[in-house]
């Protein structure tokens, strides 16, 4: 153990990845614009607007938790969690922002939701989201979010953007 040296480490590339958002979705938007004091489009604007660094992975399977949300934007954790998200619903909580891969039950408040698959099995790095990443979000409509989906937004929520990929069709 005395022999060990540290070297520092040094990124060389960052990346910064754009993940399109339709707030359309955003089962929770209005009560958290409520809660903070701002428009829709103020909440829009202000998340949209920041770059975001993945802290870590955790929860499930390629989730990030991400941050540092706008102060603006600091709302606690829900006090009743919902029982299930939708794959691909994006939400806030304190100063994180973070992304559910998978149906799953969520105590963060929804803003919006994303038609990228964000985990899947059969690719070759299955989470688009590593440490240390950046990612910023862009708004788009309803109709974009169902084109980028490929028509299957009114399906069940297995067939969606954030199905287990090891599913058989």
């Amino acid at each position: 153990l005395h022999n060990i040296e540290i070297k520092e480490i040094s990124e060389t590339h960052i990346y910064i990845i754009k993940i399109s958002v339709c707030y359309e979705l955003g089962i929770d938007l209005e009560k958290v614009c409520k809660a903070v004091g701002l428009s829709k489009e103020e909440v829009i604007r202000l998340h949209s607007s920041s770059t975001y660094t993945v802290w870590m992975i955790g929860f499930m399977p390629g989730y990030p938790y991400m941050g540092e949300l706008p102060k603006a934007l600091h709302i606690p954790r829900k006090s009743n969690p919902d029982q299930k998200l939708v794959a691909g619903s994006f939400a806030i909580a304190e100063e994180f922002v973070g992304v559910y891969p998978f149906d799953s039950p969520g105590g963060w408040h929804v803003l919006g939701r994303t038609p990228i698959r964000l985990f899947d099995y059969q690719r070759n790095r299955p989470s688009i989201f590593n440490y240390g990443m950046k990612v910023q979000f862009y708004s788009i409509t309803k109709d974009e979010f169902d084109l980028l989906l490929g028509g299957r937004a009114s399906v069940p929520a297995d067939a969606q953007a954030g199905r287990d990929a090891r599913s058989p069709d």
